[in-house]
């Protein structure tokens, strides 16, 4: 399989057979990683080999952006436990990612192939401080008039979907519960769209600039049926 970066369909059909050739997928990812390294200096043991790491004792730690280690545990003022998610986003004929994983709250990540590597290696689309993961671990991606994929890399301590192993590839659903390595996230898509009508200028401009009775109260009352019922008023 040959990548060329400007090839809009490169991905209509990465797959010829029902076997994928592992060991050159992994040669084609790391010809099309994201290179912006420097972004995750810090993340201290994430080129160790996977031979050397099979032996620890497996850690789940993450930077959560703010120098202290986050893991499920961590949780909002409220006593809410953090989700993490990923969520795929197609919009027409490009897809792209949302996700929390990273530590830094949400983050769009945008690849013109539509393929998102998972793994310790600090080049990855979504380099992760765990121990339990391969540097070269899994990818997702986007095959068109399919959906989305989490692949598995011949990984050391595997891919599961909704406790699965991943054999291959998988198919992926709104919903899915997904573990690489030791972290754990659900996957979610986004495969619609829905375009509403505009506001009456009036409205708007009251939205922005609202009626105020007292310096903590915005008064939207007069508004409020208007905006239910989406009216177009002339």
């Amino acid at each position: 399989m040959s990548l060329d970066p400007h090839s809009p369909d490169v991905f209509l059909s990465p797959f010829d057979s029902a076997s994928l050739n592992i060991d050159s997928l992994v040669s084609e990812i790391e010809a099309i990683a994201s290179v912006q390294a420097a972004n995750y200096e810090n993340l201290d043991g994430l080129e160790d080999s996977d031979e050397v790491l099979s032996h620890r004792i497996a850690t789940f730690v993450m930077d959560d952006g703010t120098g202290q280690p986050d893991s499920d545990s961590t949780r909002y003022h409220l006593d809410v436990p953090r989700p993490k998610y990923v969520q795929g986003v197609l919009r027409g004929q490009q897809a792209y990612l949302i996700t929390n994983l990273l530590g830094e709250g949400s983050r769009t990540l945008i690849q013109p192939q539509m393929v998102w590597t998972i793994g310790r290696n600090r080049e990855a689309a979504m380099p992760m401080r765990d121990r339990m993961m391969s540097r070269r671990h899994a990818v997702l991606m986007f095959t068109r008039r399919e959906g989305f994929y989490l692949v598995d890399l011949n990984s050391m301590n595997g891919s599961f979907v909704n406790g699965i192993r991943v054999e291959n590839r998988c198919l992926l659903k709104d919903g899915d519960f997904i573990q690489v390595g030791n972290t754990e996230f659900f996957f979610f898509v986004s495969g619609s769209y829905r375009s509403l009508e505009a506001l009456h200028p009036e409205i708007l401009t009251r939205l922005i600039h609202p009626t105020t009775k007292a310096s903590t109260h915005v008064d939207y009352s007069e508004i409020r049926e208007e905006i239910s019922f989406n009216l177009n008023l002339n």
